[in-house]
């Protein structure tokens, strides 16, 4: 097996490994873990609903299938895999979302994605307005090209601007966050 870890993560408890090593021995091929804001690394209110939006807590885990696909927040900050996944089927040569990408292609060969919310990992970035349009936009050139998307400039606009203003966040920073998101999107 393959367990991909960021290097700016934080894996939460102690015995992380062991309880992943029970789901691999009880069948699990490919999955990935729970993200939770770094204390450490600095957070903004924005990492912790987009976090808890993308990683929703649980105790039991869900498996996605190829219907699922656009539910599913493969990362490769905390993910395990088949070392024959890697080998067999290396992960797309584009510029991000290449564990997205990669994970999609699994689902349609018909291998299950588990999601492990019982199994956390702390990872957070506090990224400026500027690093968010920037990481955006790169993922957005990865899944979709060139073309701007009006639909989704306005729907992850005023979706994160209502998200972020609802949870008490400033109307000037929630208007930032939401402004940063949407500008990736145009170019």
């Amino acid at each position: 097996y393959c367990i991909l870890l960021s290097a700016h993560i934080e894996l939460i408890g102690n015995d992380f490994l062991q309880r992943l090593g029970d789901f691999i021995i009880n069948g699990s091929e490919c999955g990935y873990f729970r993200q939770l804001v770094n204390h450490n690394n600095g957070y903004s209110l924005y990492d912790v609903l987009s976090l808890n939006k993308s990683f929703p807590n649980g105790h039991d885990y869900k498996i996605f299938t190829i219907n699922d696909y656009k539910k599913l927040r493969f990362s490769n900050a905390g993910s395990f895999f088949k070392k024959e996944f890697a080998v067999d089927r290396p992960f797309p040569n584009v510029i991000a979302s290449e564990d997205y990408l990669w994970a999609v292609s699994r689902l349609k060969e018909g291998v299950n994605i588990y999601y492990l919310p019982m199994l956390e990992i702390a990872h957070s970035h506090n990224e400026s307005f500027e690093s968010i349009t920037k990481r955006v936009r790169i993922n957005k050139i990865a899944m979709f090209g060139d073309n701007i998307l009006f639909k989704k400039i306005v729907l992850n606009f005023f979706g994160i601007f209502l998200m972020l203003s609802a949870a008490g966040c400033s109307i000037s920073k929630a208007f930032g966050y939401a402004l940063a998101h949407a500008k990736g999107y145009w170019k």
